[in-house]
């Protein structure tokens, strides 16, 4: 079904996102600053294949549990999950990674703030 938005046909949302559009929200907190600022890209492709584990594992809303649910979306070329199992399990998820790799998200975080103030200043 399509709507108009701005004077353009636009789809209605399908309540999928993709994890850079949940970094954003307020729902992700902190672990969506670590996930898109200070993260390496193997350490947000850890996240991204623990969140895809839990949904297959554990089920959600409309996926029953052990199903083979495909998250990758060929128009968006990444994976999509249902944004109230990124609620539900994001934060968690990116924190378990820090601590299963053995490091400390605050320190990362601290790291990441210095880094920055002295590029700004120099």
């Amino acid at each position: 079904m399509t709507v108009r938005a701005q004077g353009v046909p636009r789809r209605l949302p399908d309540g999928l996102l993709h994890l850079q559009n949940f970094t954003v929200t307020k729902h992700s907190g902190m672990a969506g600053f670590l996930f898109a600022k200070v993260m390496t890209n193997a350490q947000q492709e850890i996240v991204e294949l623990c969140l895809i584990q839990k949904l297959t594992k554990n089920g959600y809303c409309g996926y029953p549990p052990h199903h083979n649910v495909s998250t990758w979306n060929e128009a968006h070329g990444c994976h999509r999950f249902p944004k109230g199992f990124l609620k539900a399990q994001f934060k968690q998820t990116v924190y378990s990674v820090y601590y299963a790799l053995g490091k400390n998200a605050v320190d990362e975080m601290s790291s990441m703030v210095c880094k920055e103030i002295n590029e700004a200043l120099v």
